[in-house]
C-alpha cells in the first residue's frame, strides 16, 4: 500500500511538474564560391504583446488555437504594449536552442551577421516571424540555408504541423526562396 501510494505520488508529481517546451534550429550556409573565412554571429529575441489573447478552445495550455490576430494589419497601438527579451548572441553557423516557455503569439528576431576579419566589412540576414498556433511543446526548425542579405519577414511562409502528441513543428517549405522585403515596409515593426 505505501509502495503503490509512493509511485503515485512520484507520478502525480512529475505530472505537475511539466513546462511548456520549444526548441529551435536552423544551419546557415556559405554562397557557393563565397570566401570561407567569414564568421557569424547571431542575435536572437523573443517578443510578445501584453494582452489577453482570445483562445477559442478555452484550453490556454493544451489547445492547438490558431492566433485571432491579424498579423498582416497589426495596429501601432498593439507595438505599445510589447515587451522583448534582452537579445542573446552567439558566433556560430549552426543555432540551436532550448528552454521551458510557452511560443504562442510570440515573435522571433534572427539578426545573422557575416563579418569578414580582415577588412571587417559585414552584412546582416535578419529573420522575423510569429508563431501563430498554440502547443506545449513545439520546435522550430528552418533547415539549411544560405546567407541572404537583407530583411525577411516568415509569418505567411512558416509551414505548420501537428503531430499525434499534438506537438507543434514550424519549418520552411521544401525548397523555400527568401523572399527580401523593404524594411520600412515590414508588417512587424520591432
Amino acid at each position: 500500500m505505501k509502495k503503490t501510494f509512493f509511485i503515485l505520488f512520484l507520478l502525480n508529481s512529475a505530472l505537475l511538474a511539466q513546462s511548456p517546451f520549444y526548441s529551435i534550429k536552423f544551419h546557415v550556409n556559405a554562397l557557393p564560391l563565397a570566401p570561407e573565412n567569414a564568421i557569424y554571429s547571431v542575435s536572437w529575441q523573443t517578443c510578445k504583446f501584453d494582452y489577453d489573447p482570445v483562445i477559442p478552445s478555452g484550453d490556454y495550455w493544451f489547445g492547438n488555437d490558431t492566433s485571432a490576430l491579424n498579423w498582416s494589419k497589426l495596429p501601432d497601438s498593439m507595438y505599445g504594449k510589447t515587451s522583448c527579451s534582452i537579445p542573446d548572441t552567439g558566433y556560430t553557423q549552426a543555432f540551436e536552442k532550448s528552454n521551458q516557455a510557452m511560443m504562442w503569439e510570440k515573435f522571433l528576431k534572427f539578426t545573422i551577421t557575416k563579418t569578414y576579419p580582415e577588412d571587417g566589412n559585414s552584412s546582416t540576414m535578419t529573420i522575423v516571424f510569429p508563431v501563430l498556433i498554440k502547443s506545449f511543446v513545439t520546435y522550430i526548425d528552418l533547415g539549411q540555408f544560405f546567407f541572404t542579405e537583407g530583411y525577411f519577414e516568415l509569418t505567411d511562409d512558416i509551414v505548420y504541423k501537428i503531430d499525434d502528441r499534438k506537438h507543434l513543428h514550424l519549418s520552411l517549405p521544401k525548397y523555400y526562396s527568401w523572399k527580401k522585403i523593404d524594411f520600412e515596409k515590414r508588417k512587424i515593426k520591432l
